[in-house]
């Protein structure tokens, strides 16, 4: 268990607790994958602090990458809230398991769902958007073809960071990240 799940843990009674590892143990079962996305489990407290322990279980005990990147697009409005755990657990099925067509889909839930300009302000765009920029290292050839996309969600960070009095251009900022990184994969291959 992590810290933080370990922490509830210890404060919780003993029936709690027996409640608490059976809940954890429940939604990692396959059959329980569709709990996910019911409105009244994403609202339980034990299933939101648990949930980057969950989905670490799925990918790293159970082997269940593709379901866990399935699961994750369909609940990920209910969980939005949580977005710097999903984007542990993303990294994770990126970088060990190279799970490109999830950061296609991911791209597409962004897109459409979380970052509208009333929400420029928003903790959690911020974080997807470093999770965006990191994607890049792993997979410049997707962000490349979405890149008219998430064009407006990096307009808005950029003028964020003007409103901050910083000079910074993410979006020439990513540019030159994909073409770097495209660089030292060719070279990589010579």
């Amino acid at each position: 268990m992590s810290e933080a799940q370990q922490r509830i843990h210890i404060d919780l009674s003993a029936d709690d607790r027996c409640f608490h590892l059976n809940i954890v143990k429940i939604c990692v079962s396959k059959l329980c994958y569709h709990l996910f996305c019911r409105q009244d489990i994403a609202k339980n407290f034990i299933v939101k602090e648990n949930i980057s322990l969950i989905l670490t279980i799925m990918i790293n005990k159970l082997k269940h990458a593709r379901q866990v990147s399935i699961q994750f697009i369909q609940a990920v409005k209910l969980y939005d809230s949580n977005s710097i755990l999903f984007i542990t657990v993303l990294n994770l099925l990126l970088t060990d398991y190279q799970d490109i067509s999830l950061s296609i889909e991911l791209l597409k839930e962004i897109c459409q769902t979380n970052f509208v300009t009333a929400q420029a302000d928003n903790a959690d765009a911020k974080k997807m958007i470093t999770f965006i920029i990191d994607m890049v290292k792993f997979d410049p050839h997707t962000i490349r073809t979405h890149i008219d996309q998430i064009i407006d969600l990096f307009t808005v960070e950029k003028n964020n960071l003007r409103k901050c009095g910083k000079t910074v251009n993410p979006i020439v900022a990513l540019d030159k990240l994909i073409t770097s990184t495209k660089k030292s994969t060719s070279e990589n291959k010579k």
